[in-house]
């Protein structure tokens, strides 16, 4: 197995597993956020007296429920059409996937950015006294070094830097560096290398 492959295989159930807190997190930061509240409030002609007051959450935090979901959806569908897809023909399936997965892995890094960057900035660069929210931001900024480092070997791959055994990750410089992707180096009982062709 490749080292591209080793990291995607590293990279891809990370994601999902950081995506998956963020998403229970900031679904509790909904859930905690929202409601009524009893308070006393002013009514005109009538004086001070108690009304139901009610609590919306900050739209940052229905975002990042938003981009949890997204990444969730983006990544296993791109993990299973990875898998799947290639298997008939992997030359044809990686042309059109490896330019959709490079797209998805930059929209999610730049949702990972915009979320954590918004929650720090309206804290002021203070580190807030709620765990949920110091979680939420760290598990953000998780997910924007992931899909930063994704987005990047991805782009290495696509373009041979790196080899990878995996439909959209391979190369696109033409069915040759394919065919080179598609095959292994294998030792033999001698300790000599020789090139075995996969047959697909």
């Amino acid at each position: 197995m490749r080292p591209l492959d080793i990291i995607l295989l590293i990279l891809l159930p990370l994601s999902l597993a950081f995506a998956a807190v963020e998403l229970g997190l900031s679904a509790y930061g909904v859930h905690s956020s929202s409601g009524t509240v009893e308070s006393i409030c002013f009514v005109p002609f009538i004086g001070y007296g108690d009304c139901d007051v009610k609590l919306k959450p900050p739209a940052i935090i229905i975002f990042i429920v938003f981009a949890s979901a997204w990444t969730l959806l983006t990544v296993g569908g791109g993990f299973l059409l990875s898998l799947l897809v290639g298997k008939n023909n992997p030359v044809g399936a990686n042309k059109w996937l490896a330019p959709i997965l490079i797209t998805l892995y930059g929209i999610n890094m730049v949702f990972w950015l915009a979320a954590f960057a918004d929650v720090v900035s309206q804290l002021g660069g203070e580190v807030d006294a709620t765990a949920i929210i110091n979680a939420g931001v760290a598990f953000a900024v998780l997910l924007w070094i992931t899909f930063t480092a994704l987005f990047i070997l991805t782009i290495l791959g696509v373009c041979d830097v790196l080899k990878s055994s995996f439909v959209g990750y391979m190369s696109l410089k033409g069915d040759s560096a394919v065919a080179k992707s598609m095959s292994e180096v294998q030792t033999n009982a001698y300790g000599t290398h020789e090139l075995i062709q996969q047959q697909p």
